[in-house]
């Protein structure tokens, strides 16, 4: 059972896990662990909690703790071997989280939360296979347990073990979009629809509603990657179809989330009408909702100000980007946002950068990139998109280093082919196109194309 008192007790102090374990004397992990509940603190460590925290045991969760169990020494070795090996097999302790869930005794998203926890707080050191490997199993694990397809509903399986193990999957889908599997997780995403759209429609209200939610993080997650996949019309396709679904799930997070997705899209396709109407209703969604989390309201504010700046509104486009930054600050550091909610500074700093593009004001657009390129959280499709744009803004200066253009432009080219994104190889291609009339006839710049087209 997770320690909900030991983990406010960090927050308290807004501590991150790496700090709080280094004031306790631990490794991130092992604190990790202690907070989820899934492991107990020894005595000399739980001393250690109360004093670092300034809390009682019994206030942190910790009193009344069962002792560890001892194995005896020669009757169950193997026992301890295939222990230690689920120990440190990344694969195994997601399964486990998975397998052990119990579907009866809270949402869905807990257990998708759970599994993110887990991940961050791996040491890849000990662990046998990859983070990324991990993933890409867990991944398909609904697909080889449930033998999801992706052209009918399969409803072998009770309702309960389908919806957890997709639950799981859609999870492991989010993390491996940070990096360079979109495609994999894109064929993997399109096997769970046909299931979780008949699980949504049928069953108890309970089952529907968790099963819708479902879906619509799944359509949610087909539209952004096929924006790098497979064009922005088929994004609109699955954005609209998430729109569709989310009011079943009752989540309003999810519905303003769905909402931006939709805005997003209709920027990728420069269609101003559409995108304007989009943004406007999610900060509508914002504004009629109760209870949203301030970085969730962020990012409606600052997709408002991203498409006031491309139609040239630029002091409404400022004073959306004001509140937008406020709200993003006014949120908890040590809250906690769904997974489908990728609502970080990188994303405020992304945005800010193409809200100064637009006005045609490229040395706070090249800042924001830059500190974006700095942010470890920003995904990889974020980092190309943000060395291309800066490749852009860097052509509107009236002196502009083509030493600078050119290497901005073939890191962001770079991470585009390592991604297989579509997206970001067209938006490299236009960026090389402003930069061969920039500079006309030279030889390095006609020279760049190599790096898109091998």
């Amino acid at each position: 059972m997770e320690r909900a008192q030991l983990s406010a007790a960090r927050h308290k102090k807004h501590w991150s896990l790496d700090e709080a374990a280094a004031e306790i004397g631990i490794d991130r992990s092992t604190l990790l662990r202690w907070e989820k509940g899934r492991t107990s603190p020894q005595p000399m460590h739980i001393r250690k909690l109360c004093e670092v925290y300034g809390k009682s045991a019994h206030e942190l969760d910790l009193e009344d703790e069962p002792p560890p169990v001892h194995h005896i020494q020669g009757d169950i070795g193997d026992n301890e071997v295939i222990a230690e090996f689920s120990r440190q097999d990344l694969t195994m302790r997601l399964l486990q989280i998975a397998w052990n869930w119990s579907a009866r005794t809270a949402r869905y998203q807990d257990l998708q939360r759970l599994i993110v926890l887990e991940v961050e707080g791996s040491d890849m050191s000990d662990d046998l296979i990859s983070r990324r490997d991990a993933l890409r199993r867990l991944a398909l694990f609904p697909v080889e347990f449930c033998s999801l397809s992706a052209l009918i509903p399969v409803l072998s399986r009770p309702t309960e073990e389908i919806l957890t193990s997709c639950a799981a999957g859609i999870t492991a889908c989010w993390e491996l979009r940070k990096g360079h599997d979109l495609a994999f997780a894109g064929e993997v995403i399109e096997r769970y629809l046909p299931t979780l759209q008949a699980l949504s429609q049928q069953g108890s209200s309970h089952n529907r509603t968790e099963a819708a939610h479902l879906l619509t993080q799944a359509l949610l997650l087909k539209s952004i990657l096929a924006r790098h996949l497979a064009g922005s019309a088929q994004a609109l396709h699955y954005a609209k179809q998430a729109a569709m679904i989310a009011h079943q799930a009752h989540d309003s997070v999810l519905e303003i989330v769905v909402a931006r997705n939709v805005a997003t899209v209709y920027d990728s396709m420069q269609d101003v009408r559409p995108w304007r109407d989009a943004a406007e209703r999610t900060v509508m969604l914002v504004t009629n909702a109760s209870h949203v989390p301030p970085a969730i309201a962020s990012t409606a504010y600052i997709g408002l100000a991203n498409a006031l700046s491309y139609t040239g509104e630029k002091q409404d486009a400022l004073s959306a980007l004001k509140k937008a930054k406020a709200l993003f600050f006014a949120q908890d550091p040590g809250a906690t946002l769904p997974i489908f909610a990728d609502y970080g500074w990188a994303n405020v700093l992304l945005n800010e950068g193409h809200v100064y593009y637009h006005l045609g004001d490229p040395a706070p657009s090249i800042a924001a990139l830059d500190q974006l390129q700095e942010e470890r959280a920003a995904n990889a499709t974020w980092k190309a998109q943000a060395y291309t744009e800066q490749t852009l803004a860097e052509l509107m200066h009236p002196s502009r280093d083509m030493e600078y253009a050119i290497d901005r432009w073939i890191k962001g080219a770079q991470i585009a082919r390592q991604l297989s994104s579509q997206q970001r190889r067209r938006e490299s291609l236009s960026a090389l196109v402003a930069m061969q009339s920039a500079w006309p006839g030279e030889r390095r710049i006609a020279e760049l194309r190599e790096h898109i087209v091998r």
